[in-house]
C-alpha cells in the first residue's frame, strides 16, 4: 500500500524511515533545534506517523507556521533574561 499526501507517494516501507522526513528540517532550523528528537520518535514509533499533524507538515514541508512560533517563543524568553 502506498500514502499519497500533496501530490508525493510515500512506500510504506519507508513510512517509518526518519530520512524520508529530516531532509525537510533544513528549512526550519528552530524546528530543527527544539523538536527534531521528538518528531523522530513520532515517525520511527507510531505506527502512522502522517497521522501526527506535525508529522505530516513536516513531509509535505510546510511547518512555517511552527517555526514562527518557535522564533517567537525564543525572543519572548531572551527578553525575558531566562537564558
Amino acid at each position: 500500500m502506498i500514502n499519497i499526501l500533496k501530490n508525493k507517494f510515500i512506500p510504506k516501507d519507508k513510512l517509518k524511515d526518519w530520512t524520508q522526513y529530516s531532509n525537510n528540517l533544513s528549512n526550519y532550523p528552530l524546528v530543527k533545534k527544539y523538536l527534531s528528537y521528538i518528531l523522530k520518535k513520532w515517525v520511527e514509533n507510531v505506527q502512522n506517523p502522517l497521522e501526527i499533524q506535525w508529522i505530516e507538515s513536516l513531509w509535505n514541508n510546510r511547518l512555517q507556521y511552527l517555526e514562527n512560533r518557535l522564533d517567537y517563543f525564543e525572543n519572548e524568553i531572551k527578553k525575558g533574561n531566562f537564558t
